[in-house]
């Protein structure tokens, strides 16, 4: 998270995209969820409990 926020900080991006290139459903979940924890997101069914 902290080398995604120092991108954002230095080119003054208000938003990022990411890209993730993985074909089978699982790790492509896998990598959503990774990417959601660095950025400190909480998942809605958590959210909701």
């Amino acid at each position: 998270a902290g080398a995604l926020a120092g991108i954002a900080r230095r080119t003054g991006a208000d938003e990022l995209l990411l890209t993730l290139n993985t074909y089978d459903p699982a790790d492509r979940l896998d990598s959503y969820r990774r990417l959601a924890r660095v950025a400190g997101l909480t998942p809605v069914a958590a959210a909701a409990a």
